[in-house]
């Protein structure tokens, strides 16, 4: 069940487990069918990177609003807890929130270190989180890594491949048709086969090791 609240968020509530979805980390399923960029999809826990644990307190002196933030947001409420998914573009961060309820309006909040291992991570996030809590749309960036750029390339290499395209043509998205017409013309495959591991990965990714691109 899904309403739409007044602070602009998509409300989810899940009044029991969805075992079945589970078994393929969500929370729930969705209709595959809609667009990845315009739904909302929540995973289990575990499998979350990018996420941190939240106590929440209402207080019209917090500084913690909903409404506030120009994102795409959307709640799960699942039993005590609920899930803030907070995203824009590539970049998204889930929050763990326990306590009041982000209905209440304005908030104070704290956020949990569970352990001194974490503490790297939960430093990424926080920065993560005030970057799409309070920058404008335009303002947030990604930050791209070499396998974040080679995941993309995969993607896009699936995508074409799905379209049946040529290996020439998704090569000619990814790095550049001058590049690309000068590497055909080569006697060297180098290009040639790195776009036809691409294509590989994109599918071995879409069939069973989707979740790779959570990490």
């Amino acid at each position: 069940m899904c309403d739409q609240h007044g602070s602009g968020a998509k409300f989810y509530h899940l009044p029991k487990s969805c075992l079945f979805a589970q078994t393929w980390g969500l929370q729930f399923l969705v209709n595959p069918q809609c667009h990845a960029v315009e739904t909302d999809i929540f995973w289990q826990d575990q499998v979350v990177k990018t996420k941190l644990f939240m106590k929440s307190y209402a207080d019209c002196q917090g500084d913690f609003d909903l409404s506030q933030m120009q994102c795409q947001r959307a709640v799960l409420i699942e039993g005590e807890r609920e899930l803030i998914q907070l995203k824009h573009g590539a970049n998204n961060i889930t929050l763990v929130s326990s306590g009041a309820s982000v209905q209440a309006g304005l908030l104070r909040v704290s956020f949990e270190c569970q352990g001194l291992s974490v503490i790297k991570n939960m430093t990424r996030n926080l920065n993560l989180l005030h970057q799409i809590s309070r920058s404008s749309f335009s303002d947030v960036k990604t930050n791209w890594t070499n396998a974040t750029h080679r995941l993309r390339d995969c993607l896009i290499a699936l995508d074409g491949s799905l379209k049946e395209q040529s290996y020439r043509e998704i090569a000619s998205v990814i790095y550049g048709k001058e590049r690309v017409d000068e590497a055909w013309k080569s006697p060297s495959r180098s290009l040639k086969d790195r776009v036809r591991r691409l294509v590989k990965r994109g599918r071995e990714l879409m069939n069973y090791d989707y979740l790779s691109l959570l990490s």
